[in-house]
């Protein structure tokens, strides 16, 4: 009969040993859950806030909002895409006709390259600068990082 009692002594503090451990197992994987469901509300919050920067141009703007645009994008992918490991941001403007007849942004589809460089070529031609300023780009959509959720393109036509 004394060992009866003490093997139920000894099962019992095993049960409650168990019960103890499996309460520290779950505190300890809901404080991992809060600590990681914290980080991702921080990126959601970082994405957010660098999105709000680019939406504030999803209407039509002019030209010369064009041209601030695709500085501010070239500005950011030489810094903070290629030193912190961000994706890079594209624009992309569909020129749906020749634009003022010129030489200059033929119909098609230019990125910020083609844009930078078509800009470069036109120089000091203040005729085109001006007209390029004046006309209105109509915003098409954005497009987004999937793992992100920060903008990687900007889609215009005109």
């Amino acid at each position: 009969m004394e060992n009866a009692s003490k093997a139920l002594l000894m099962a019992g503090s095993v049960l409650i040993s168990l019960i103890v451990i499996s309460l520290l197992v779950m505190s300890f994987t809901s404080l991992k859950n809060l600590q990681q469901e914290k980080e991702n509300i921080k990126h959601i919050d970082q994405a957010e806030e660098f999105n709000r920067q680019y939406e504030a141009y999803a209407r039509e703007v002019y030209g010369s909002e064009i041209l601030s645009l695709v500085n501010k994008i070239d500005d950011y992918n030489k810094t903070e895409a290629e030193n912190e490991g961000y994706t890079r941001i594209e624009i992309s403007v569909n020129f749906k006709n020749d634009f003022n007849y010129s030489t200059y942004f033929k119909k098609g589809v230019y990125d910020s390259t083609k844009l930078l460089n078509e800009i470069a070529k036109v120089g000091t031609n203040k005729a085109i600068i001006t007209e390029l300023k004046g006309r209105k780009f109509k915003f098409e959509s954005f497009e987004y990082d999937k793992n992100t959720g920060r903008i990687i393109k900007i889609n215009y036509s005109i």
